[in-house]
């Protein structure tokens, strides 16, 4: 895809072949970009995956499902499939442009449908159904918001990311789906045929031409439970200008039990073209007459269970009363059971909530609780984490509260303060605000906390602290380096060492070979590198005046203002120079050094000043202890992070050990050292 020099949501695209003209759409699992082919001009829509979801299996999978999908369909009211890519870098799928807007935008546009309208759209639906059926695809999710509408006219089905190959044991391994046109045996997560997608569909129709969803509720469990206990109310309610014979395919498309519905595309779409004519319905013989934005949603298996437990209950009296040629409760025992499991389930789903697993993580288990245990529950649960998760049961958590502990994190649940609890009420928590003396000893632990989430917590308890910012390799910039006492409780200034990310004063060693020499020194001087000594020698493979040789080896870190000498081919002219240069003992290290004070006494008077500080290798070369300056003398304050970083350290000759040693220079004291080995180059 060709670069335009423009960035869609802060995300810059660029593959080969096509070039990026704007972001059109973001969902759940991708980007859509309009690009046009290079190679055909044609527009094109490209939908690619995610950054964070490039290496999450699951998604990638469902990415390649749509993608396979899209390619076996063919037809006009299913959106077509041109190309797919799937790399390691990029996951995408090229599909036709299409110019219009979402059946769930026109209707909200149009409000109702009217009923020629509604009934041309789902015949087209339909017919593009019919076809994905045709290749044993089950879409899984129709929904207004994976139709898109021309602006012909012409509605197109979208989105295969979560369809299936239809086989004899086709099972959702969890529900997915949206709650709003979920059949019942998708969200009891049983078998599901192509009937399933032909219930979507129903309820799709039943919006076209109420403007509104079949079933709504407070949660998306509630509404799941609509679609498995309930036929969907008469659409007549909602629109009394609907016919008779449109009402009554609404109604037999959405059956609870897939038998009662019709057992394929084709069926319908006779039906569909029949009510255009016959607009009272006497064609329909079954008596169907008895009884936002959605997004896609996982049901947890903690819902699940519950799901399927109460659904069971009713099947199992629906088969009862199928078997008594009863579709509608008369025994009034039978209503009092069905009332009885109602209020039970209000309840549960009113007060469950997940209970904490307490681990290192603060993640929450699966077992699903009442309100009478939340006490011992949400103790350790973060309160972000608990608000997301209760939200959706009815419990609004208000935090009334903050305190020092010493056993919680920061911001994990310490206490739920109320006795009692309705649905819909607020449950009042204190959080913690962690301990109150503030631990720094784990220095891996600070390497990875960025310090502007350190402040909150410095500024909570008022402590006075500095900040001074170093370059380092190994820290991310943004990060603590290290902090120069190892709690808040102990006495003195409070000094923090912040990464600025890797040091500006390293290079990358270019690779000079077969260069000339006039570039060589352009791609030298051009990163902050000096040239030394230039010879030239014999050499018949490399053209004359090019670079045969470098003092510093390819893609070494190395500090600007370092000297590279170079040897230059002069063809069969003059000394193989080369093969009399001596080998080099070499080797780097990376590291830093919080600044302490050594053993040596020190007056009072000198307790926070700074210490002038160098760096330098001591290597015992077998005829004594020789030392060999990495740094001139610094002046650098308590507490300050030294970066200890030198990636080309030139040794003695066949002496393969040294210690970089810092050395306190004014009281000569040695404050660290680190070994380090020589390999011969």
């Amino acid at each position: 895809m060709k670069k335009n020099n423009k960035s869609y949501n802060n995300k810059k695209i660029s593959i080969e072949k096509y070039e990026i003209l704007e972001l059109v759409g973001i969902g759940g699992m991708s980007y859509v970009y309009k690009a046009r082919d290079l190679k055909t001009n044609k527009i094109v829509a490209i939908k690619v995956l995610k950054d964070e979801l490039a290496t999450d299996e699951e998604f990638i999978n469902k990415f390649r499902v749509e993608a396979i999908a899209g390619e076996k369909i063919k037809h006009p009211n299913v959106v077509n499939v041109f190309d797919v890519v799937d790399d390691k870098r990029y996951h995408y799928i090229v599909m036709e442009y299409i110019d219009g807007i979402t059946l769930d935008k026109y209707i909200k546009r149009n409000g109702k449908l009217s009923n020629e309208e509604t009934i041309n759209i789902a015949i087209q639906i339909a017919d593009g159904l019919k076809v994905a059926h045709s290749k044993g695809i089950i879409h899984r999710d129709i929904k207004p918001q994976n139709i898109v509408i021309t602006n012909a006219g012409i509605p197109k089905i979208t989105d295969f990311g979560i369809a299936r190959a239809i086989s004899s044991t086709t099972r959702n391994i969890s529900i997915i789906g949206t709650v709003h046109y979920i059949s019942p045996e998708q969200a009891r997560n049983e078998n599901v045929d192509f009937r399933s997608d032909l219930y979507s569909l129903g309820c799709t129709m039943y919006q076209m031409i109420t403007g509104v969803v079949p079933f709504s509720g407070d949660s998306p469990v509630a509404i799941i439970l609509s679609h498995i206990r309930e036929n969907i109310k008469l659409p007549s309610i909602d629109n009394s200008n609907i016919y008779k014979s449109l009402e009554k395919i609404i109604l037999k498309s959405t059956k609870m039990l897939p038998s009662d519905r019709y057992q394929n595309a084709e069926e319908l779409i006779l039906d569909l073209k029949k009510a255009l004519v016959d607009r009272e319905g006497k064609f329909i013989v079954d008596d169907v007459y008895n009884d936002n934005n959605e997004q896609t949603v996982i049901i947890s298996d903690k819902d699940m269970k519950i799901i399927k437990e109460v659904s069971r209950n009713y099947v199992n009296i629906g088969k009862k009363r199928l078997n008594e040629k009863n579709y509608v409760l008369r025994n009034k025992s039978l209503n009092i059971v069905f009332l009885s499991i109602i209020i039970v389930l209000i309840l549960s789903f009113s007060f469950i909530i997940i209970t904490s697993n307490r681990n290192a993580n603060n993640e929450l288990n699966s077992n699903s609780i009442v309100f009478s245990r939340l006490k011992n529950s949400l103790p350790g649960v973060d309160i972000e984490i608990a608000r997301n998760l209760s939200r959706d049961y009815g419990i609004i958590l208000n935090v009334v509260d903050s305190v020092y502990s010493d056993v919680y994190d920061n911001n994990q649940i310490i206490e739920i303060l109320n006795d009692e609890l309705n649905y819909g009420d607020e449950v009042d928590v204190v959080i913690s605000k962690g301990s109150e003396i503030l631990d720094f000893s784990n220095v891996e632990k600070l390497n990875n906390t960025r310090f502007i989430d350190m402040v909150s917590l410095l500024e909570d308890r008022n402590l006075q602290y500095s900040v001074v910012e170093v370059y380092d390799n190994s820290v991310e910039i943004g990060k603590i380096i290290g902090v120069n006492k190892k709690n808040s409780a102990e006495r003195g200034d409070l000094i923090f060492t912040i990464s600025k990310g890797i040091s500006d004063e390293i290079v990358i060693m270019p690779d000079l070979y077969n260069l000339t020499l006039d570039a060589a020194k352009e791609s030298l001087l051009s990163i902050g590198l000096e040239i030394g000594n230039i010879r030239y020698s014999k050499n018949l493979v490399v053209e004359v005046g090019r670079v045969i040789y470098q003092s510093v080896e390819k893609n070494l870190n190395i500090e600007k203002g370092k000297i590279i000498d170079l040897i230059i081919s002069n063809g069969n002219k003059g000394e193989d120079i080369i093969s009399s240069i001596k080998s080099k003992w070499v080797s780097q290290i990376s590291t830093s050094y919080i600044l302490t004070r050594g053993k040596t006494p020190l007056a009072d008077k000198d307790i926070n000043d700074t210490m002038i500080i160098a760096i330098r290798l001591e290597q015992d070369t077998g005829n004594g202890i020789k030392y060999f300056e990495l740094s001139q003398p610094t002046e650098y304050r308590i507490g300050t992070t030294i970066s200890v970083v030198y990636t080309n350290i030139e040794g003695e000759p066949n002496v393969d050990t040294g210690n970089v040693q810092v050395v306190d220079v004014v009281n000569d004291e040695v404050l660290a050292s680190y070994k380090i080995n020589f390999k011969e180059k």
